[in-house]
């Protein structure tokens, strides 16, 4: 159900803004929608927010490394910043983090000195980038003194050094004497004396010889070192950015209601008034209410008008609290003024979920998963979670599904233990006449008058099973918005969406399985029409001028009108996708399991049996998991959707424009 809420107009002084502000945060309970403003301390706390935010991210990245070294040390010490262990730098000195003296560092200047120390990391690994890079480029040369070709310079010999292909050394002038001091399969290194080669600039050997650039590079690594000692340092600390940062969140949100607040200067005073307003839970309003006469403040309590947009708390007491995670997964709140569905929403998932994945054998592992979830949960906070508990739910009804339609691993029926081939129900086996439809349904389905062929039966059944279940969810939405509606009169326009919805049930089976239309569908179809068409709008006033409204609205009558056609059609999508499913699970059987089955000839214990095996079970499990996985997405594209779309959005009008409660207070304090 959705909690009521009450809304709240709350008048003070302006010079106690702040102290009403202060106490009702520590009421915890008004929720009060913020306003875009700004101003400098806003922008001020903002900016402590930003670079608050972007230390603790150079942090994250350091927890496997302080990790590591709490588990060196584990044992040994409780503290982390315990010089009692030291660690080792590249050159083999001992560094102790204790060392570092950052114990007595404190916000702001915790923030400051990570930031600073990440620019000079950055700083670094480009430097090092750098002198890599070049490194690589001169390392083919060897090691040489520049001092040395410095000197034979100045006295007359100049050496020039040059990079061609192997094969091009023939096409070199023959006047130029070479050395090639080595070659590789694509590059040739040479030398000349005192003569360029024509038409090509020598290689230009930089700054730094090789011997230089290990020397820069072991300096650079041990700064490096040193800088990522200092930061794993600080991620011990990193408690101290986070309290800091809850800190500032609530000051922001502090700030922004006082600059938001509503206020007015009484004239000919220096005094003026503030008010704000704001929604609380129906059973929470108590503590605002004896604050208020407490404190002299002008306190207003209402009832939510059909203008207002309070937040939305659900309280599901029953097991459908377990399609909670889902909602917040797709982030998906009904309105204050919508419904509560999550019964519903629940059961049908179920439904759709089992009839996409289709398999007992899939439920089997779903089944697996959710247990071992409740044990580690259970362990861990001493109850299994609802994500746990509505995969339990999805496995059951994936099971039941399954064992109905003989599923297992989508292998032959005929191959499954006699005990799982008796639970399959007779109309979705594959075998006998469709004759054994239930005898109950046949007085009101004319069947067919030509019989599928065997490989159709389970078709038709699941197909004809997937328009009864859009009739059902989409039939008990109507009854859902006909209670909303009463006791007006448009409450009973819902009567002829019934009776529409079960006439064109009847057309959609006519024209996709082929049975006989009835009389009565066209005459559900026109009755409906016409009691929909008549009570729609009448909302209050005049009845006739009411019916003139249903005029001026027909085309949006008629396009929903063949909107609830599509919708019941939109169901087979249940068949196609666990048909599809099927399909792939029966590739991958016949992929993972040879021709000529496992056996060996040379028994159960050869080589040839035992490789046979292991890549059966591989592609076996590979192509099921993968099967799965598609399955999970195609849950998401149709089966989300038929419950929010064809249901919800088609046939109830929800929105879902909710908005999560979240009360003005101290985090410590909030419900």
């Amino acid at each position: 159900m959705i909690i009521p809420m009450k809304k709240l107009s709350l008048v003070v002084m302006k010079k106690h803004q702040e102290e009403c502000l202060e106490k009702i945060r520590e009421i915890g309970v008004l929720h009060i929608q913020e306003k875009n403003v700004n101003n400098l301390v806003l922008t001020h706390l903002f900016e402590q927010k930003t670079y608050t935010e972007k230390a603790l991210a150079i942090l994250e990245s350091f927890e496997a490394v302080a990790k590591i070294h709490s588990l060196e040390i584990m044992g040994k010490k409780s503290d982390p910043l315990d010089n009692s262990e030291d660690l080792i730098n590249p050159k083999g000195i001992p560094f102790s983090l204790d060392a570092l003296d950052i114990s007595g560092v404190r916000y702001p200047d915790i923030a400051n000195r990570i930031l600073d120390l990440d620019e000079k990391r950055n700083e670094l690994i480009e430097r090092k980038n750098i002198h890599t890079a070049e490194y690589e480029r001169l390392k083919e040369w060897g090691y040489f003194s520049f001092r040395d070709l410095q000197f034979l310079s100045r006295n007359g010999v100049t050496i020039y050094f040059y990079e061609y292909a192997p094969s091009i050394l023939k096409y070199l002038p023959k006047d130029i004497p070479f050395i090639v001091t080595h070659k590789t399969k694509k590059v040739a290194y040479i030398l000349t004396v005192n003569s360029k080669i024509p038409n090509d600039e020598p290689i230009s050997m930089g700054e730094y010889s090789l011997s230089d650039l290990d020397t820069i590079l072991e300096d650079i690594n041990d700064q490096l070192h040193e800088v990522e000692l200092q930061l794993t340092a600080f991620y011990y600390q990193r408690i101290i950015l986070e309290e800091e940062l809850e800190s500032i969140t609530e000051k922001i949100s502090f700030e922004t209601i006082n600059a938001g607040m509503e206020s007015l200067e009484i004239a000919n005073t220096t005094t003026g008034i503030s008010w704000i307003t704001g929604f609380a839970p129906v059973d929470s309003v108590d503590g605002i209410i004896n604050a208020a006469a407490d404190n002299s403040w002008v306190l207003s309590v209402t009832e939510p008008t059909i203008h207002d947009t309070p937040p939305t708390i659900l309280k599901t007491k029953s097991i459908a609290r377990v399609i909670q995670p889902l909602f917040k997964l797709l982030g998906t709140i009904p309105g204050y003024w919508e419904y509560d569905v999550s019964s519903l929403y629940m059961f049908f998932f179920c439904i759709f979920f089992a009839m996409i994945f289709g398999d007992a054998g899939y439920g089997l592992v779903f089944l697996a998963i959710s247990l071992i979830m409740s044990i580690v949960t259970k362990a861990k906070k001493g109850k299994a979670n609802d994500v746990s508990i509505l995969l339990f739910f999805l496995s059951v009804f994936t099971l039941i599904w399954g064992s109905i339609t003989g599923t297992w691993f989508s292998m032959p029926h005929s191959s499954l233990p006699p005990l799982l081939q008796s639970l399959i129900i007779p109309p979705f086996n594959n075998i006998g006449p469709l004759a054994e439809f239930p005898v109950f349904l046949q007085n009101i389905f004319n069947l067919p008058p030509t019989v599928p062929v065997d490989a159709l039966k389970t078709r038709w059944n699941i197909q004809f099973l997937c328009f009864s279940i859009a009739l059902i969810q989409l039939v008990s939405a109507r009854i859902y918005l006909m209670r909303k509606l009463m006791p007006s009169l448009s409450a009973f326009a819902q009567i002829g969406w019934i009776l529409m919805l079960i006439g064109m049930y009847f057309l959609v089976l006519s024209l996709l399985l082929k049975i006989v239309l009835p009389s009565f569908a066209i005459h559900f179809i026109i009755i409906g029409v016409s009691i929909s068409f008549i009570l729609t709008e009448q909302k209050g006033g005049n009845f006739f001028a009411n019916i003139a409204k249903s005029f001026t609205n027909f085309f949006t009558f008629f396009l929903n009108l063949v909107g609830c056609f599509g919708d019941i059609i939109s169901y087979i999508r249940l068949f196609a996708v666990g048909l599809a499913g099927s399909l792939i699970a029966q590739t991958v059987n016949s992929l993972a399991i040879p021709p000529g089955g496992l056996t060996s000839d040379y028994g159960a214990l050869a080589l040839d049996f035992i490789f046979r095996l292991l890549a059966t079970s591989l592609v076996f499990c590979f192509g099921h998991l993968l099967n799965i996985l598609m399955g999970g997405l195609s849950l998401v594209v149709h089966g989300i959707r038929l419950n929010l779309l064809e249901f919800a959005g088609n046939h109830l009008g929800m929105e879902w424009s909710g908005y999560e409660y979240n009360p003005f207070a101290l985090k410590q304090k909030r419900i």
